[in-house]
């Protein structure tokens, strides 16, 4: 409508101001200068000014009473009072509504009834002209209604226009900074339409399932992951839909092998979101934590056994150390009382020698077992005779035999061929078995030792009928200080070591052994296997000298320890040898005798106050040869390990001998040591 009125506008200007006009009157020609005025001026106002809606009323009503007054003398506006007035009213109400459109006709009624109808220039009308007036009046309030109506709506429709394109707007914004959320986030995002159809991937989705979006999208997950059937991914699918709740689960090896992934599937109105977070740096973490756990449980009740062990091995060994003990003290104190016969007498010193030869042979155990631990065990490898070693063996239990009534059965198939090993290390494998054997054989039961040859390898085995194995101890039965009845109420003694040196002894020597039982009371069987030599080395058997008797006479020797017994027993040996024997009670009074007259051998303890052994060595080795610094020394000491024995040997001692000792043993290495000769 205001495009309608600027046209009419401007029809005016160019009318007033065209040059092919006639002479008018003064009248006309101020009416004309008004019109030229209004369009001159109105039109900037209708083009950018936003008027009040009452003002866009007598803007129009004006312009068309203008006009009106322009054509009357040429259309005789007098006939048709109204023509440019509904123009007016329609033009008021489509721009400024109904209030305006009511203005404007209110207006025009005046107007043209002052204007246009008889009388003119009165607001008075003739009765003939009241009705043409109200249908006037009539037909404008119905047109300011509708336009009125019409801009109302069309208004709300623009409003409406503007607010849906900012919500597409807002919308479309709002979907992009998803998508670019979406896209940006290190996790795996994508959404399944109600047919399982792939509808939106992100890139890091794309890289975890190993597949593009164009290969994916609108395809169905089954189709493309047909391993996700029958798994936890289904089931959880199928759960969101379903019950219509979020599902967090966490699975492996459905998307991507070896990767662990934690989803989250929310259901959606058209299908479901799902969200994958890559989760196995966690997992692995968790996994090794647990790992730890368990190893430290494991070790902790490790611990907890070897404690327990090392508690029940201390209380068997401090058994074992004393139960010889008290029939050594017995028969010494009776034997000092002198009312002993000659039998009895005898009886005692056998007694004495056989537990004190326990202890030995306790000590012994010990000992290996700690050289076997620290890898100390050596051996001096050469051709065995295996038969010759299981007699040699045989006769050292044969006594603990006849003395239970036990039967030995011997099958020893004498062309089983040699093994490479060290002889005196083998004889202790077959003793501790046959000892193992005597020990848990009631009297009057049969012990069976058989060789023979298996393959490339010679087989010996034990078999007894004696008490058996439990069979949960089977499996613990070659392991330290471990006995199947550990308890106060133990029918056997021992300290649970002879069967964990066999192992290892057998280990050494390439081979293998294992032990069964079909139960407790039903016997036991131990079966060593040894790999035989390639090529059987045949040698002569020559007949081994007799060791030369050692004499020690004409010999000066210095004995040194701060124990009395120790030093007088010693002094006797050596005497009884042919030696000349001095003591000492210390390392200062060693070297205080040595500075008087110089010994031939030193034979010292380590384990001494103020000054030890070690220190005494360290402190001859300084003073020179005519004052004794190259002396023979041998170390006599209870400090029995191989590590005591190199330290010994590295402070200066030239030989190291054990507590106890055989008194054989001890005159044989001191006549060695001073012909030279290595022992």
């Amino acid at each position: 409508m205001g495009d309608i009125l600027a046209f009419m506008v401007e029809q005016v200007r160019v009318a007033v101001m065209s040059k092919d006009s006639p002479p008018l009157s003064h009248k006309t020609r101020l009416v004309r200068s008004a019109l030229w005025l209004m369009a001159r001026y109105a039109m900037p106002a209708i083009a950018y000014l936003r008027l009040h809606p009452y003002s866009t009323a007598i803007f129009s009503v004006g312009v068309a009473l203008l006009l009106m007054l322009e054509l009357d003398p040429i259309a005789r506006m007098t006939q048709s009072p109204f023509l440019l007035f509904f123009g007016a009213v329609v033009v008021s109400a489509w721009q400024g509504g109904i209030r305006s459109g009511l203005v404007a006709t209110g207006l025009a009624a005046l107007i043209s009834d002052y204007f246009f109808m008889e009388p003119k220039y009165s607001l008075a009308f003739a009765p003939s002209n009241a009705v043409r007036l109200m249908v006037f009046v009539l037909e404008c309030v119905l047109v300011s209604i509708l336009c009125g109506s019409l801009r109302t709506t069309n208004q709300q429709l623009a409003r409406n226009l503007s607010k849906l394109k900012a919500s597409e707007e807002s919308l479309r914004t709002a979907n992009q900074s998803i998508t670019d959320i979406l896209e940006s986030i290190t996790d795996g995002f994508y959404t399944l339409d109600r047919q399982w159809r792939f509808a939106y991937i992100n890139s890091q989705a794309e890289q975890i399932l190993r597949r593009s979006r164009d290969e994916l999208l609108r395809q169905s997950v089954w189709e493309k992951f047909p391993g996700a059937r029958g798994t936890l991914f289904e089931q959880s699918f199928y759960r969101a839909v379903s019950e219509v709740v979020p599902v967090v689960f966490e699975s492996c090896g459905v998307v991507n092998p070896e990767r662990w992934f934690e989803v989250h599937v929310n259901p959606l109105h058209d299908g479901l979101a799902v969200y994958f977070q890559d989760v196995t740096e966690r997992k692995q973490a968790e996994q090794e934590r647990e790992r730890l756990l368990e190893r430290e449980r494991a070790a902790r009740e490790e611990a907890e056994a070897a404690n327990r062990i090392k508690d029940e091995f201390l209380a068997v060994l401090s058994h074992e150390l004393r139960s010889p003990l008290n029939p050594i003290l017995g028969w010494s104190q009776l034997l000092r009382s002198g009312i002993l016969d000659a039998t009895k007498t005898a009886h005692a010193l056998e007694t004495i020698e056989r537990n004190a030869k326990l202890q030995t042979q306790l000590i012994e155990d010990l000992l290996d077992v700690s050289r076997i631990l620290r890898g100390k065990l050596s051996l001096t490898r050469a051709p065995v005779d295996l038969a010759a070693t299981i007699e040699a063996a045989l006769e050292t239990v044969r006594l603990a035999t006849q003395a239970k009534s036990i039967q030995i059965h011997m099958r020893l198939d004498s062309t089983t061929g040699q093994v490479l090993g060290d002889s005196t290390r083998l004889q202790q494998v077959v003793w501790n078995l046959l000892a193992n054997a005597v020990k848990f054989t009631p009297t009057g039961g049969q012990i069976e030792i058989r060789l023979e040859k298996r393959g490339s390898q010679a087989q010996i085995q034990v078999a007894d009928t004696g008490k058996g194995i439990p069979p949960d101890f089977l499996p613990h039965v070659f392991e330290y200080f471990r006995q199947a009845d550990a308890t106060t109420t133990r029918k056997f003694g021992g300290l649970g070591l002879g069967l964990a040196i066999v192992r290892n002894l057998v280990e050494l020597h390439g081979g293998t052994v294992w032990a069964e039982s079909p139960g407790e009371e039903r016997g036991a069987t131990f079966t060593v296997r040894l790999p035989l030599m390639s090529v059987p080395t045949q040698t002569p058997q020559e007949q081994m000298p007799e060791a030369p008797v050692a004499h020690l006479t004409g010999l000066r020797i210095l004995v040194v320890d701060d124990e009395p017994d120790i030093r007088h027993i010693v002094a006797f040996i050596l005497e009884q040898a042919g030696a000349t024997v001095s003591v000492a009670a210390s390392a200062a009074e060693a070297l205080n005798l040595m500075g008087q007259s110089l010994p031939d051998v030193l034979i010292s303890d380590i384990g001494m106050p103020d000054m030890d052994g070690y220190m005494l060595i360290r402190q001859i080795r300084t003073l020179p040869p005519e004052q004794g610094g190259k002396i023979q020394a041998i170390a006599l000491t209870a400090y029995a390990t191989e590590v005591d024995r190199q330290q010994a040997l590295a402070a200066g001692f030239q030989q190291h001998i054990a507590k106890p000792f055989e008194p054989e043993e001890l005159v044989r290495v001191i006549s060695a040591l001073v012909k030279g000769i290595s022992r």
